[in-house]
C-alpha cells in the first residue's frame, strides 16, 4: 500500500486509505492470511466515494506550467493544466474551477512583526487549534472587515487616525476606506497595542477560493482542465502587491506538487453543438472559454460557424494561444477571427471597435440565428461590447431602441456573459 500522510486536514486522506486499504486485504487476503478470514468488504464497510466540492477540494497535481506571454509584454500571462485522475470530476466547456489559495509568506510575516507575534502563538481557527502563522494563510489579509476596523480603531487610541475618522464619517467613505487599503496597511499606519492573537484572527474572514474559466476540452482531456491567469504584482500604497493566487500558483507551486480545487458549474453560459453561429468576444485572459469551446469543436469533428474577436496590448507579445487559433482558423474549426491590439498604434483600439467596424455582416450573422458569448473583464469591456451591439441593431438592424433590443436577446439566451 502507498503511504498516506495526515495533517490537520486528515478526512480526505484517510477515506482514501480506508478504500485502498480494504481493496488490497479483499484481493490479497489467501497470501496474507494462513486461514479463511471473513471477506473485508463484509468486516468494514467500505467507505462512499470522495464527492469533492467547495468544503472538499481534490488536491489535483499540477502536471503543466507554461508562460503564454512573450518577453517584452506588461503582462504575465501563464497556462496551468490540473491533472483530475481520480477525482471524478467532471467539466464542461463554460464552467469555471474553484482555487483555493495561501497567502503570501512575507505578508504574514509582516502582519505578525507589525503585532509582536510569533508562529508559537496558538489560536482557533474556524474550529481547529493551530499556530497564528496557519491561521494566516486561511484567512483573507485584503479586505478589511468592520470587525478589524473597529478593532484597530479601538487599539491605536488615537480619535483623529484615519480608521477612526473612516468609520465615524461611515457610508462612501467607509467603503472607500476599506476598499483602498489592506490590512497591513492599517497596521503599519496604525500603532496598536494590545491585540491579542485570537482576537485578531477572530476579526478576519476565511481566504475565499479564486474562479478561472476553463480553457480546455472536456473531450479532447477528460482527466485534465487548463486554465488560463494572469499573474497579477503591482505597487499599491508604496509598496508591492501580489495577487494572492496568481502569484501563488505562478511563483510557488511546481508540476506535480498539487493544487485544490473543485469544479462549478456554470449554466448560464453553455455552448451549442448544432448548426447556429457563434460570435465569441474575449479580450486578455477572456479568451480562456473560447479555447475550450473550439478544442471541443475539433475534438467532436463538428462544424459551428464561428467568430473571434480578441484582444491585447500588443501583438508580439500578447497573442495568447497564437498556435492554436492559427491552426483552428487554417483548419476551418475557427472561420473568421479579428483582433485588436490596442497599444499598437498611437490611438487605443479595443475589441468593441472592431465589432463597431463589422457591424453589417454581425446583424447578417444575427439574422441567421447567431448567439453572443462574451468573457472577460466587466468594468470596461463588457459595457463597451454591449452598446456597440446595440448600435449595430439601430444601424444594420433597422432597431429604433438598440438597448431594448440587446435586453430582448439577453432574455432569449442569444447574448451571454461571463464577466469579471
Amino acid at each position: 500500500l502507498p503511504r498516506f500522510d495526515c495533517d490537520t486536514d486528515y478526512d480526505m486522506a484517510f477515506e482514501e486509505f480506508q478504500n485502498a486499504a480494504i481493496d488490497y486485504l479483499s484481493k490479497n487476503r489467501d497470501t496474507i492470511f494462513d486461514a479463511p478470514v471473513v471477506s473485508a468488504k463484509s468486516a468494514v464497510a467500505k467507505a462512499e466515494p470522495v464527492s469533492y466540492g467547495r468544503d472538499r477540494p481534490f488536491p489535483a497535481p499540477l502536471a503543466l506550467k507554461k508562460l503564454l506571454s512573450q518577453p517584452g509584454s506588461n503582462k504575465e500571462t501563464m497556462h496551468y493544466e490540473l491533472d483530475l485522475k481520480g477525482s471524478e470530476l467532471s467539466y464542461r466547456v463554460g464552467d469555471c474551477f474553484a482555487v483555493y489559495p495561501q497567502n503570501q509568506p512575507a505578508e504574514i510575516a509582516a502582519i505578525m512583526d507589525a503585532l509582536g507575534m510569533d508562529s508559537d502563538d496558538v489560536v482557533e481557527w474556524r474550529g481547529d487549534v493551530m499556530g497564528i502563522d496557519q491561521a494566516l494563510q486561511r484567512a483573507c489579509l485584503q479586505q478589511i472587515t468592520l470587525d478589524m476596523m473597529r478593532l484597530i480603531a479601538a487599539t491605536s487610541g488615537n480619535a483623529s487616525r484615519p480608521a477612526a475618522v473612516a468609520l465615524n464619517e461611515g457610508g462612501d467613505a467607509l467603503e472607500e476606506f476599506r476598499q483602498g487599503h489592506h490590512i497591513i496597511d492599517l497596521l503599519q499606519t496604525h500603532k496598536t497595542s494590545g491585540i491579542g492573537p485570537q482576537t485578531f484572527v477572530s476579526a478576519l474572514r476565511k481566504l475565499q477560493p479564486r474562479l478561472y474559466s476553463v480553457a480546455s476540452s472536456p473531450t479532447a482531456q477528460p482527466d485534465r482542465v487548463g486554465l488560463v491567469i494572469e499573474t497579477l504584482r503591482y505597487e499599491w500604497n508604496d509598496r508591492s502587491v501580489q495577487g494572492v493566487a496568481s502569484c501563488w500558483l505562478a511563483d510557488r507551486i511546481d508540476e506535480s506538487q498539487t493544487v485544490p480545487t473543485y469544479v462549478v458549474k456554470n449554466d448560464d453560459f453553455q455552448f451549442p453543438y448544432d448548426d447556429r453561429p457563434v460570435i465569441m468576444v474575449g479580450p486578455g485572459t477572456g479568451v480562456a472559454p473560447f479555447r475550450g469551446y473550439l478544442a471541443e469543436l475539433e475534438a467532436r469533428r463538428l462544424s459551428n460557424e464561428t467568430w473571434l474577436f480578441f484582444g491585447h496590448q500588443h501583438q508580439a507579445f500578447d497573442y495568447l494561444y497564437r498556435q492554436d487559433l492559427e491552426r483552428w482558423f487554417e483548419s476551418g474549426v475557427l472561420d473568421r477571427i479579428d483582433f485588436a491590439w490596442s497599444r499598437d498604434q498611437s490611438d487605443k483600439v479595443y475589441v468593441q471597435d472592431r465589432i463597431a467596424e463589422q457591424g453589417a455582416e454581425l446583424w447578417r450573422w444575427f439574422e441567421r440565428g447567431a448567439l453572443v458569448y462574451v468573457c472577460g473583464d466587466a468594468k470596461g469591456m463588457a459595457p463597451g461590447v454591449e452598446a456597440a451591439f446595440a448600435a449595430i441593431a439601430e444601424q444594420h438592424g433597422g432597431k429604433t431602441d438598440g438597448q431594448a433590443w440587446l435586453q430582448q436577446i439577453i432574455a432569449a439566451g442569444r447574448f451571454k456573459t461571463d464577466v469579471y
